[in-house]
């Protein structure tokens, strides 16, 4: 199964004075609230009251409303700003007055909804965009699920990242090799979010910590356009200003002195106090027996290697500008035909100075067509492309050689969806979706070209492999390399149907086909030691 992208509003009509229910009375949805705009709906949907005076309207999508009740000899009501959340029943009372000449409708401007769900055993919170786009801060997914008490850096309530599931037009945007998040959708292509974080039911399968059902903005009936840009004006990502300030780097203020490297260790009779850096001796020193105590050549030579190494000191880096800009445009293309498009393009620096900076840029769209009021048809597509630079956790690697001990990484991602929704009648409505999902991942080494190894610039020592006396390493790339591409094939089809006024029930098809093209070289320092990883 899979997740639901509309919602419910059910209630009652009743005679404001006697309290009986009224048999008949005709609820429109009148008209859609935009940036606290209202916006008249071109295709309306309704129901009429049954014989106990209750009503349902089933799939609507997720926004706020306006929703109209009237009825014989009676005024009609208006109630505004009615919200209706995904996978959810709202419920609505109208309480009419009877009147012998027709009037002017009565509008409740103030009404709060109440959502039904006495079926719940999941604990979610809905958000919609528009209520938290504003939020300073708030750009991205991940900044939605951070307004979460529970969910810290993609973890739901303490789950490892690889547990939870992502939906996004009804369809998984979870890389199947590593079972995280291809990319972070842009708040401005999304209408509504909704997050589970325990509980949730089969209907969500492949999860076990959480999951974050998306559905995608629409065109309106009225064409909208909005440009936004933003900029963080330069400053350290970094406590205690440039990490290659002296005043953070204690091991500079002491081996900056020639004596120190004069110093004995006194555990090692005959051995400076500090060690010279790895493959000092096999570069630098003669190929015979050597003493280095008391030897202020060895000294000086030691300095200096490990002063070239530590070039960076006193770098100060705090001169760039992060920007984001944002556009938003939808509306109408022609009869039944509407449009919607976001994108962004975000630079950001990352915690220190590197060659490139990490730039992404995304798409999002879709095209939908309504034929008549019981059919629509949906064409999804997503351009996502992310450039990086991969600072591992081993921060030694690349503190002090950021163009070889940082890899380069470049993903895109592309997502089309193409959805059916038809409505058999005001009870019974029927979805089907089909999407693609294709991930591209490539890593690559500066200054390798595909098939050379490590051991070429060792050999030609035109760089040298150095790890400095406080155990940082200079002119060694990382030794992973490769690439990976994924594409997934997946199939939803549902029925939702309305048995009666306490019942509804759901029923579905899924089925998922995956191609994985994995082609990465681990260890590639000579030909005897790497490894390949193919399938």
């Amino acid at each position: 199964m899979f997740a639901g992208e509309t919602g419910k509003i059910a209630g009652k009509v009743i005679d404001k004075s006697t309290k009986e229910v009224l048999i008949g009375a005709s609820i429109i949805i009148t008209a859609k609230w935009e940036d606290g705009v209202e916006k008249k709906i071109n295709e309306t949907k309704g129901a009429s009251s049954d014989l106990e005076g209750e009503f349902y309207i089933l799939n609507i999508p997720p926004a706020e409303y306006s929703v109209k009740a009237s009825y014989v000899g009676y005024k009609q009501e208006i109630l505004t700003h009615v919200r209706v959340d995904v996978d959810k029943t709202t419920h609505i009372e109208f309480y009419l007055s009877q009147e012998t000449i027709e009037g002017k409708e009565v509008v409740v401007t103030a009404y709060s909804p109440k959502t039904i769900e006495k079926d719940i055993t999941a604990t979610k919170q809905v958000y919609n965009v528009s209520d938290v786009q504003n939020i300073a801060g708030v750009a991205s997914l991940t900044d939605i699920l951070e307004l979460q008490a529970d969910v810290i850096d993609d973890h739901f309530r303490g789950g490892r990242v690889g547990e939870s599931l992502y939906l996004i037009g009804g369809g998984s945007i979870v890389n199947p090799l590593n079972n995280s998040r291809a990319f972070s959708p842009i708040v401005t292509g999304l209408q509504q979010v909704e997050v589970y974080t325990s509980g949730f039911s089969a209907e969500y399968g492949n999860a076990q910590s959480g999951v974050v059902n998306m559905v995608a903005r629409e065109g309106g009936e009225t064409w909208e356009t909005r440009i936004e840009g933003s900029t963080t004006p330069p400053y350290y990502k970094s406590f205690g200003g440039s990490v290659y300030s002296p005043s953070n780097l204690d091991f500079y203020n002491i081996l900056k002195d020639t004596k120190a490297w004069l110093m004995e260790n006194p555990t090692q009779p005959g051995r400076s106090l500090f060690d010279l850096g790895y493959s000092f001796g096999s570069v630098y020193l003669l190929p015979t027996r050597t003493t280095l105590k008391d030897s202020l050549f060895i000294a000086r030579l030691g300095q200096i290697a490990f002063l070239t190494s530590i070039r960076d000191i006193g770098l100060e880096y705090n001169n760039t500008f992060d920007t984001r800009i944002d556009f938003t445009t939808g509306g109408p293309i022609a009869k039944n035909f509407k449009i919607f498009v976001a994108a962004r393009q975000n630079i950001d620096h990352p915690i220190v100075p590197t060659t490139n900076p990490d730039i992404s840029r995304q798409v999002m769209s879709n095209l939908t067509y309504e034929p008549n009021q019981n059919d629509k048809l949906k064409f999804r597509f997503v351009l996502d492309s992310q450039a990086q630079n991969i600072l591992t956790s081993s921060w030694l690697r690349w503190i002090f050689d950021r163009t070889l001990g940082i890899t380069q990484s470049t993903q895109v991602t592309k997502q089309f969806g193409l959805d059916w929704n038809h409505l058999f009648n005001q009870s019974t409505v029927m979805e089907m979706k089909f999407n693609i999902l294709n991930v591209s991942n490539q890593e690559r080494i500066e200054l390798l070209r595909e098939g050379e190894f490590l051991e070429k610039y060792n050999n030609k020592t035109n760089w040298v492999y150095y790890q400095g006396t406080a155990n940082y390493y200079v002119g060694r790339p990382n030794d992973d390399r490769g690439d990976q591409k994924v594409t997934t094939y997946d199939f939803h089809g549902n029925i939702t149907s309305q048995i009666n006024k306490s019942n509804l029930l759901k029923s579905g098809l899924q089925l998922a086909y995956y191609i994985l093209d994995v082609n990465r070289d681990m260890n590639i320092v000579d030909a005897g030691s790497y490894r390949k990883v193919l399938f």
